[in-house]
């Protein structure tokens, strides 16, 4: 008869792992759909208008929230949801463990 090792029973992993994400834009189209997704506001009254130098420091969950608000929305035309669609897909989500250990 072999050895057995005995693990607790009660050690788990977390069902989730808090993480980041990535939006990789590679052409002035992508970057200026994106503004225009967090540019076009449910809040009317809202003043505040971004522009290119703002996009490193938003939040990427609240871009990714506007993004697919947008995807909804019946103003705009096919082609324009088909490159935020494109935008979305790409998404990358990253381990905060691995964003530590850079």
């Amino acid at each position: 008869m072999s050895n057995v090792i005995q693990f607790p029973l009660n050690a788990r992993l977390p069902e989730y792992e808090p993480s980041g994400y990535r939006i990789n834009l590679y052409t002035e189209d992508q970057i200026e759909v994106v503004l225009l997704c967090v540019n076009l506001c449910e809040e009317q009254d809202s003043t505040k208008k971004y522009a290119r130098k703002d996009l490193k420091l938003m939040d990427p969950v609240f871009v990714m929230v506007r993004m697919n608000v947008c995807l909804d929305n019946k103003f705009l035309s096919q082609p324009a949801k088909e490159a935020i669609f494109k935008i979305v897909n790409s998404i990358e989500v990253i381990p905060i463990s691995s964003l530590q250990q850079k």
